[in-house]
């Protein structure tokens, strides 16, 4: 007698299905991996830019990214949970490991902007995923103001504000950064545009630009003050008062915008060209150099031969070999209380102006009694709160509109 066992009619559908669930939970996982990986190392590095290298990549990439880190890493989360629900081997709790670890760095990141630039009144909007960092714009026109010692033609670009109800803007004066060896005063356009909207006469000089053959450490802070003669002379004509006269540099901007208003209120300044530099009523720097000598000695291998040669162009040598030539760019030489009040923006992650220099000179500037306000950002580098037009970005220019408003300008 031939005996027949009773078998489910779903039985070899189940167990044609199991391959199948094992590769979409291993396709859900690799992809969840492959997503989650690269978020999480990078976060690790924004929250500890003292990583070598790793620190430099991070505190670059996330900061600018925030936003769009947070949701590729939910993403990835949603991913990883799937693949569980699939099935729990080995690859998949490391894909959901990995996703957690993304989502914790990358939302530690981003809700910290959040948080700061709400205290900061910026809109939280969609404008939170904006990642433009090239200029867009462009000045309203541009003028000579000085030919420098090459013969060549110094221009000022002019950002002109809307109708002032029969009176003139104020005046905000642009010292571009790039290290004192590169940079164009249009680089920022789109920031330069928005202090315009917001009613300001922007004016943004060129200078001439150090080389290794060419230094300009005795060159550059008399050519700024020459554009602040210019200012004053001119904002009249183009719709401005020069009597509300604000200043703001980014990076070695900073240091120019700092060192040349500071000597100008010390009376130490002696300008590229004739006439009477105007009263500054504020000056504002955007991860400021206070002190070249800080750039040179930056710690991270992968930033190092940069930073060095940066201020070997513009000193035209080492610190150790010029320390008459450092003593003369570095800001704390023009520190005196009649200095103009200042505010500044500082990152935290910085690998090109490190931040201990600036929060030295923090303290510096207030033991001479100089009226100092300073904003520290955090999981942040270099020029991503100058040149980010997303959310540190926002932080600082309206920070920078209020500072300039509380003191008249």
């Amino acid at each position: 007698m031939t005996s027949h066992t009773a078998q489910s009619p779903n039985a070899s559908a189940t167990g044609a299905d199991c391959p199948a669930r094992r590769r979409g939970s291993a396709a859900l996982a690799v992809t969840s991996l492959v997503v989650a990986a690269p978020l999480a190392i990078l976060a690790v590095g924004a929250i500890f830019p003292r990583i070598p290298v790793l620190g430099v990549l991070g505190s670059f990439t996330i900061p600018t990214v925030a936003p769009w880190a947070f949701v590729l890493a939910l993403v990835g989360i949603l991913l990883a949970a799937l693949a569980l629900r699939a099935g729990r081997r080995r690859l998949t709790r490391v894909a959901a490991a990995m996703s957690a670890l993304a989502l914790l760095g990358t939302g530690t990141v981003f809700g910290t902007h959040v948080v700061l630039a709400h205290r900061a009144g910026v809109p939280l909007g969609p404008q939170m995923f904006s990642m433009q960092l090239a200029s867009d714009g462009h000045p309203d026109e541009s003028l000579t103001y000085l030919t420098d010692p090459t013969g060549a033609a110094l221009r000022m670009d002019v950002y002109k504000p809307a109708a002032t109800a029969g009176k003139g803007a104020p005046v905000m004066v642009y010292v571009h950064g790039g290290g004192w060896n590169s940079g164009e005063p249009d680089e920022t356009a789109a920031t330069l545009r928005w202090f315009a909207d917001q009613g300001y006469l922007v004016l943004a000089p060129q200078y001439t630009l150090a080389s290794a053959q060419f230094p300009t450490w005795n060159i550059a802070m008399p050519q700024v003050g020459c554009a602040l003669i210019w200012a004053g002379e001119h904002a009249t004509s183009l719709g401005g008062d020069s009597s509300r006269l604000a200043v703001f540099g980014g990076s070695a901007g900073g240091n120019l915008a700092l060192t040349t208003t500071y000597a100008a209120a010390a009376g130490t300044l002696t300008p590229a060209c004739e006439g009477t530099v105007p009263k500054v009523s504020a000056v504002a720097a955007g991860v400021p150099a206070v002190d070249p000598a800080y750039v040179y000695d930056t710690r991270d291998p992968l930033m190092k031969g940069y930073t060095q040669q940066l201020v070997r162009d513009f000193l035209g040598g080492t610190p150790d070999e010029h320390p008459d030539r450092l003593t003369a760019v570095q800001v704390r030489t023009y520190l005196t209380p009649k200095a103009p009040p200042t505010f500044f923006g500082a990152s935290v992650g910085d690998h090109i102006v490190p931040v201990e220099g600036t929060s030295r000179f923090e303290q510096e500037a207030r033991d001479a009694g100089v009226d100092i306000t300073a904003h520290y950002i955090p999981f942040s580098d270099h020029l991503t709160p100058v040149l980010n037009h997303g959310l540190t970005g926002e932080t600082l220019r309206l920070q920078i509109r209020d500072f300039f408003r509380e003191h008249g300008v």
